[in-house]
Formats: structure tokens, C-alpha cells, sequence
């Protein structure tokens, strides 16, 4: 008995050291066996499978951080028609076999078909993927017939936040009175992407050598999608194969195009080209160029990014020196989704067609923006300083359908409201417009990790009104129990109103017992004129308390660097923290640049700027004239000035009151400290008369500046 337990004991421990080794392996236990895939397979070392490999459908493969899986075969997933997910850092390679060239005429003088690389469809997530269809075998005697490649992908393929490189297996060539092999497509279905970086390329047509008769042809280029194109974000090239040259009566051959099907962009950058024409070298008079592919033969849908199309140029014929018809950028119709007009700029980025229509004929314009680039027309902003900033191309209108704002910068170009509550995820910038307004009557969320930045142009009239009738969400920032990210505001006119008890900007308020008011964040304001109100939250700060037995929260960290900043709360801090009856909360952090003032109109706190944030009521905004203390410091906004001292000697010289002049006559460019002292008769401009008041009081003519 005891000899039993123990053999079983050890029949145990040998198969736990087995499945270890095939785990330490890479592949699970089927795919190492016998290159069958089924429920989930785990890669976690460098794997090479040789010959054909069937997965089935559903299947999901894992391939870790630094990890390749190369499959030289055939990769069929439910039987051709299934789908493999692929997730993972890795990288996988899938190369298709290419066919045999012909040998003899005993043996097969025809060059053999390339294999496919994938049967079926693929999602990528997170991986790195180089999948190329087989290339022809090329022919051997004089009439053998090149291979064709094969295609790449022969289903749909989804990358999501990878890369892959996709490419269809390229003819074989032809002999004198055979013709050549045709180029694959790439993909056989539909491409999706999603912030990724992808190229897709046709096969190459085979070349046709020698003489022959008119049946004999070089072959065509593959497409480089046969059905759709959607593109959110990223980059992603797509180009059809060259047609094969031809060196006898018959035709070269054409061109493929790059995409079939329509194509969507939104917020990323396309580049399509047609494939070349294959050229004839032999003075026939019936031999003829092949035609050039187009870049979309599809209707096109611009959102935003940019978009290059090309079409592929027509071959040439050697003996009329002419040649074939180029393909077109665009076959179908352009509909411009974006909102704004989109401009054709050429290499160096200046502006050549402005189209202001909303759908164009591709053939129209096809001659036009051949080979140039598609984008929204560029749009200025400001810094919080009013500094011009370069001309921004790369952005997307705001429209009343988008309510989640990803990573990217968004513009509002015209009038639009929303009744649904915006979210920001991820790193967001914002312009305002001039003369525009947006309505978003059920508030904006930023909370967590995401951020908003707020831009207006140089009149700074851009409008935005968040309002919210959620009682527990905030007019900006946290939604209930949760706290503001972060927000910084660099101009326009921001009105920010909670419903009742988030803050106006800031964190959301407790919904319950169980949770306490969400936290301020971290909001910065460098200009522009903003209004935040709440009843029970802060104006600008943390959330409220749902009742006397939870905590409000606290007004995380504010920064007012500049602008005019009124905030307000029934209950609540003005800025700081949300109602909290025991006053458990914390005010936070509150930072007011010098040269601010703070004005609270119930003047209860007169004891400093930060305390008159804490009351209900407060505004913040530049000290237009400052009231300087014995020791040099405005009581207003605790700006040290010495008036009339430019070159910060902490005197009044004759030096200071030539560079006052020489500012005056712009000579010389004060900063923003030498601007406030050099402005002594306090008409908020520098003037030769302020430099003549700086000098009588250097000679001790004046003892006391006007502005004093």
C-alpha cells in the first residue's frame, strides 16, 4: 500500500514537472503539439511555428512584453470565417509561403500561387504585427505563367493602440508567350484602427520578359483594402501594388488602388496612394501602359487630422512615348464632416484650394489636390498672457454629437449646446473662439487623471456656460463622490454653476451617508473672466456634505495667476471648501499671485487675501491701482513696488527715468514688475511723462508720485 502512494505520488510530481515545462515553453499544450490554437494560449518566450497553424474561432493569444511568435504557414481561424484576438506588448509575424517557380516541363513550368497568410479576421490589441501574404513563383519556359501572390489578411482586421504592418504577396514573373502573376490585396475585408500606427501595402504585379503575343501581360497591382477604411486617431499609410512591365504586344498592367471600399478618418493622419501603371519597353503598336490605381475609390468621410491621396501614375507605351490615365486621389464623392472648411496645402505647407462646400465630387477636384494634403483650416489662439501662438491644424471642431473628449485638441468654431453632460478623458485643450459660445447645460466632467485646458483667441470673447441640474454633480469637475481633476483656465469667459451641491468648479458632492464630498483638484486660472457659484459646494474648491454626518470636501489646490475671478456659495467657501457642518474638510491650498486684489463685498475679512477667499462671496482680479505701505507693499494685493525703481536697485535713480523714456519711445521693452513701476502718474500706460515725473524725483524736485 505504501509503495502504491508512493508511485502515485511520484506519477503526480512527473506530471506537475511536465505541465511546467510546456507552460515555461511559451505556447500552451495544443499549440505546441500539434499547431491547433483553441481558448486562450500564452506566449512568453520567442516561438517559431513552422507550416499551417488552425486556431479556432474566439480563440485568444497572449504574447508578453518583449515576445515573438512567428507562424511561417497558413494561420486559418474558424475555418476562413472565424476571429483571433491578439493581446499582449509582443510582436507576431505571420509569413505566408511563397509558391514554387516553374522548374521543367515535366515538372511544372508554370510559377505556383503564393499561400495566404491569414483565413479569417484578426483583432489587435496592444501588439506589434508583420503579416505578409506569399509572392508568386515566376515562370519557366516560354509560355509558363508567373504565380499570383497571395493575400495577406482574407478577412477583417481591428488594431487597437498597436502597430502592423500588412502586406499582399507580389506576382510571380511571366516568360515570353505567358503572362505574369498578379500583386495580392493586403486585406480582404475591412480595416479598423484606433491610435495606432499601420501600414497596409498591395502586392506588386509581376514583370513580363521577353517577346510574345498580346496575351501575354505583366500583372496587375493588388489593392491595399478591398472594403472600408476607419481610422480614429494615430497614423496609417495605405498604398496599392505597381502593375507589372511588359516587354511584348501585350498590355502592362495596372495599378491597384489603395482602398476599395469608403473610407472614415477622424483625428489622425492618412496618407493613400494608388499603385503605379506597369510600363511597356518594346515599340508595339498595340502594347499600352497600364492605368494608374486610385488612392479611394469609395466615398471619403473627413472628420479631422490630415489626408494625403494620390493617384498612381499611368504606365508608359515605347512606341506612341505616350502614356496611360493616372488614377484619381478620390473616385467617389468627399464629404467634409468636420464642421470647418478644410484646406489643400502642398509639401511645404502652404495654402493651395480652399473648399468651403460640404461634399465635393472627387473627380472635380481630383486634379486639384492630387498628391496634396488634406486639413482643417488652421485656427490662432493666445497664451494666458495674450502671446500669439502658431496657427493650429490638428484638432476637431466641437460638435453637439461628440460628449467625450479623448486626448487631443478640440476647438468651438461655432454656436453648439449640448443637453447630454460632457466628458473629458484623458489630456484635453479647449479653444474658444471669438464671438462663439458653448452651451453645456448638463455640465463638464474632469476627474481623476484627466485634465482640461482652456484657450481663447485674441479677443478673448469666446463663451462657455456649464450649468448642471444634478444636485450632486459640478458645473465643472467631479461627478457625485468624486474629485476634480485637473482644470486650468487661460482665457474666454467661463460661467461655471452646479446644481445645488458640487462645487461650481471642482469636486462632486456626497450622495449619501457613506461617501464625503469630492475634493477640488488642482485648478489653475491664468486669465480670461471667470464666474463659478454653487449653493452647498464651493464656488471654486470641494464638493459638499450630504448631511451633518459627512464630511464636505476639501478645496484642493487653486492657483489665480491672473483674469478676473468671481466665486460664490450659499453654504459653502467662495473658494475653498463645500458646506461641511463640523468643518472637517479642509480649505486646501490657495495661491494668489501678487498683483491680484481680492475684494469681498461684505468686507468680513479684512485681514488678508486668502482669508476673504474662505467667506461666500469673493472677486479676484489685477490691481488697477495699488495702495503701497511704508514698506513698498500694496495693502491690496501684496505686490512690492517701488515706484519709479526700473532697474530693481530699490532707489530712484536718473538711470530709471532714461529707461522709462527709452520704453516710452520703444526703444526697449519693459517686463510686466518694470511696467507696474514705471507707470507713476497711474494712467495704466508708460508715457515721457512718466519718465519726466521719474527723473524730477530723482533730482528730489517730487517726493511722492502721483499714483501714490
Amino acid at each position: 500500500m505504501k509503495n502504491m502512494k508512493k508511485k502515485c505520488l511520484s506519477m503526480l510530481l512527473t506530471l506537475a514537472l511536465m505541465l511546467s515545462l510546456v507552460t515555461a515553453a511559451g505556447l500552451t499544450a495544443q499549440a505546441a503539439a500539434g499547431n491547433n490554437w483553441s481558448g486562450t494560449v500564452n506566449v512568453s518566450a520567442d516561438e517559431t511555428v513552422s507550416g499551417d497553424v488552425t486556431a479556432a474561432d474566439g480563440t485568444i493569444l497572449n504574447i508578453g512584453s518583449g515576445v515573438t511568435l512567428t507562424v511561417n504557414g497558413t494561420l486559418t481561424v474558424g475555418g476562413g470565417s472565424g476571429t483571433l484576438t491578439v493581446n499582449g506588448s509582443g510582436k507576431l509575424v505571420i509569413n505566408g509561403s511563397s509558391g514554387r517557380d516553374g522548374v521543367s516541363v515535366y515538372d511544372g513550368k508554370n510559377g505556383e500561387n503564393g499561400s495566404v497568410a491569414v483565413k479569417g479576421s484578426l483583432n489587435l490589441n496592444g501588439c506589434t504585427a508583420e503579416i505578409t501574404g506569399g509572392s508568386g513563383g515566376g515562370a519557366f519556359l516560354s509560355d509558363g505563367v508567373g504565380g499570383n501572390g497571395a493575400v495577406a489578411v482574407d478577412g477583417s482586421l481591428i488594431v487597437n493602440n498597436g502597430k502592423a504592418v500588412i502586406t499582399g504577396g507580389s506576382g510571380g514573373a511571366g516568360n515570353a508567350f505567358g503572362r505574369a502573376g498578379s500583386g495580392a490585396a493586403a486585406i480582404t475585408g475591412s480595416l479598423f484602427t484606433n491610435s495606432s500606427d499601420v501600414t497596409v501595402t498591395g502586392g506588386n504585379g509581376g514583370n513580363k520578359g521577353g517577346f510574345g503575343v498580346s496575351s501575354a501581360t505583366g500583372g496587375g497591382g493588388g489593392a491595399g483594402v478591398i472594403k472600408d477604411v476607419e481610422v480614429v486617431g494615430g497614423k496609417i499609410t495605405v498604398t496599392g501594388g505597381n502593375g507589372g512591365n511588359s516587354r511584348t504586344i501585350g498590355f502592362a498592367g495596372a495599378g491597384g488602388s489603395a482602398v476599395e471600399g469608403a473610407l472614415t478618418m477622424q483625428g489622425c493622419d492618412v496618407t493613400v496612394t494608388g499603385g503605379n501603371g506597369g510600363s511597356h519597353f518594346v515599340n508595339e503598336a498595340y502594347a499600352k501602359g497600364g492605368v494608374g490605381g486610385h488612392g479611394v475609390v469609395g466615398a471619403v468621410t473627413f472628420g479631422s487630422g490630415s489626408l494625403t491621396a494620390t493617384g498612381g501614375a499611368g504606365g508608359k507605351a515605347d512606341y506612341y512615348n505616350t502614356y496611360s490615365s493616372s488614377g484619381l486621389p478620390f473616385a467617389s464623392t468627399l464629404t467634409n464632416n468636420s464642421g470647418a472648411y478644410i484646406i489643400a496645402v502642398d509639401g511645404t505647407g502652404a495654402e493651395k484650394y480652399r473648399f468651403t462646400e460640404k461634399i465635393l465630387n472627387g473627380a472635380d477636384v481630383g486634379n486639384q489636390v492630387n498628391g496634396l494634403t488634406l486639413r482643417l483650416i488652421p485656427i490662432s489662439y493666445v497664451d494666458a498672457s495674450g502671446a500669439q501662438q502658431p496657427p493650429l491644424s490638428d484638432y476637431t471642431p466641437v460638435k453637439e454629437d461628440t460628449v467625450t473628449w479623448s486626448d487631443s485638441w478640440y476647438a468651438v468654431i461655432s454656436d453648439v449646446s449640448f443637453s447630454s453632460r460632457i466628458t473629458v478623458s484623458g489630456k484635453v485643450n479647449l479653444i474658444l473662439c471669438d464671438g462663439v459660445t458653448l452651451t453645456a447645460s448638463q455640465g463638464i466632467t474632469v476627474q481623476g487623471d484627466d485634465s482640461l485646458t482652456i484657450w481663447a483667441q485674441s479677443g478673448g470673447t469666446g463663451t462657455l456656460n456649464a450649468t448642471c441640474s444634478d444636485s450632486y454633480r459640478s458645473g465643472i469637475g467631479g461627478l457625485a463622490n468624486s474629485s476634480a481633476g485637473t482644470i486650468v483656465i487661460n482665457g474666454g469667459n467661463i460661467t461655471a454653476t452646479a446644481g445645488k451641491q458640487g462645487a461650481g468648479i471642482g469636486g462632486g458632492s456626497a450622495s449619501n451617508f457613506n461617501n464625503i464630498g469630492g475634493s477640488g483638484g488642482v485648478v489653475t486660472i491664468n486669465g480670461g473672466t471667470v464666474t463659478a457659484s454653487s449653493h452647498f459646494g464651493a464656488g471654486i474648491g470641494g464638493g459638499s456634505a450630504s448631511s451633518v454626518k459627512t464630511n464636505g470636501g476639501s478645496g484642493g489646490v487653486v492657483t489665480i495667476n491672473g483674469g478676473t475671478v468671481t466665486a460664490s456659495s450659499g453654504r459653502g467657501e467662495a473658494i475653498g471648501r463645500g458646506y461641511d457642518d463640523d468643518k472637517d474638510a479642509g480649505s486646501g491650498e490657495l495661491y494668489i499671485k501678487k498683483g491680484m486684489k481680492v475684494t469681498d463685498p461684505a468686507n468680513t475679512y479684512a485681514e488678508g487675501r486668502t482669508a476673504a477667499c474662505r467667506g461666500s462671496n469673493v472677486t479676484i482680479t489685477e490691481c488697477d491701482r495699488h495702495l503701497i505701505n511704508e514698506s513698498h507693499v500694496c495693502n491690496l494685493c501684496g505686490l512690492f513696488i517701488i515706484y519709479g525703481d526700473l532697474s530693481g536697485d530699490k532707489k530712484v535713480s536718473t538711470d530709471d527715468a532714461l529707461m522709462c523714456l527709452k520704453a516710452a519711445v520703444g526703444i526697449i521693452k519693459l517686463n510686466a514688475d518694470q511696467t507696474k513701476a514705471a507707470d507713476v502718474n497711474g494712467d495704466k500706460k508708460i508715457s515721457t511723462e512718466d519718465a519726466l515725473l521719474i527723473l524730477r524725483h530723482a533730482v528730489g524736485i517730487i517726493k511722492k508720485f502721483p499714483v501714490e
